[in-house]
């Protein structure tokens, strides 16, 4: 299995972001709170995803606090709206097939 291009929607701090990863070898590199740890869940969702049905394997999801939310002031109160839809897809090869590996929507948030 290879992974070549990532899709995420409303997932934590992204509202959206389109990745291309290299056959060989990413590098990711960034500030704190850039979102380096919320690529890599992503990454492991998508991949996880590929084992869906396999009793033996745990296979993560999108949980409620993945939800990116804006805050909105409203005079002194601040509301706070979750964004959806959630997705990740991704995209490579299987078994040296090319597919959408794993796209998964809002509805299938867990606590």
């Amino acid at each position: 299995m290879m992974i070549e291009k990532m899709s995420v929607k409303n997932f934590r701090k992204f509202n959206e972001l389109n990745i291309e990863l290299a056959p060989q070898m990413n590098v990711i590199a960034g500030n704190n709170a850039a979102g380096k740890s919320s690529i890599l869940e992503s990454l492991a969702i998508g991949v996880g995803s590929f084992f869906l049905g396999i009793e033996a394997v745990p296979s993560p999801g999108i949980k409620k606090t993945d939800v990116r939310y804006i805050s909105r002031n409203t005079g002194c109160v601040t509301d706070r709206q979750p964004q959806f839809p959630v997705t990740i897809q991704c995209e490579g090869e299987v078994s040296g097939k090319k597919s959408t590996i794993f796209e998964i929507p809002a509805a299938s948030c867990r606590q």
